[in-house]
């Protein structure tokens, strides 16, 4: 057989085990559940939001990311954020029960059931420096700032940026440019 035989089987067999990579890549990101995938959508948001210096208690203090209602996450928060720092602020994962609670916390993942809970929640957080995001239908459109919505296997944002400019939150332009700008409902 001659060199240059052997070469190009070598490269083809190269390039099947590459595409063999690649496939078992995809599949694996196929079987990962639903919530590990939206907790990594929330550490990114807390790269792509900034909070007003009032929304913190001194330069160092923590960044507090805090789940109401029936918690949807397991430890998949705990895992992507273990050991990150943001701006040197440590990442502070709480799990809460009421809205109330969650006055001091920066980003509010809301996974209540109930629309009037839901909305209760929205209502005790309005105007404050919080980041509230859900996956409940509606929700952007309802007052929520960030909405997951899950469509064909792929999560698609909705952001209500008048809910953000209201929290004095900014949203940078990188995550919006992957995001559908939602308004309240009636507008």
């Amino acid at each position: 057989m001659p060199p240059t035989w052997r070469r190009r089987g070598c490269i083809t067999k190269t390039v099947i085990a590459l595409f063999a990579a690649a496939s078992l890549a995809v599949h694996a990101a196929a079987l990962t559940p639903e919530y590990q995938l939206k907790a990594v959508f929330l550490f990114n948001f807390l790269q792509f939001v900034d909070w007003p210096p009032s929304a913190f208690s001194g330069p160092h203090s923590p960044l507090y990311v805090c789940v109401l209602g029936s918690d949807p996450f397991g430890r998949a928060l705990e895992d992507v954020m273990a050991d990150e720092r943001l701006d040197g602020r440590p990442i502070v994962i709480e799990r809460q029960s009421e809205g109330a609670d969650a006055t001091h916390c920066h980003l509010v993942f809301i996974a209540e059931e109930s629309d009037a809970h839901r909305q209760r929640t929205l209502t005790a957080l309005e105007s404050k420096p919080v980041l509230t995001v859900s996956d409940s239908v509606d929700f952007a459109e309802r007052g929520g700032i960030i909405e997951l919505d899950v469509e064909n296997n792929h999560i698609k944002l909705l952001v209500n940026l008048q809910a953000a400019n209201e929290a004095q939150l900014r949203v940078s332009s990188k995550l919006l440019r992957k995001a559908q700008i939602i308004g309240p409902a009636g507008s």
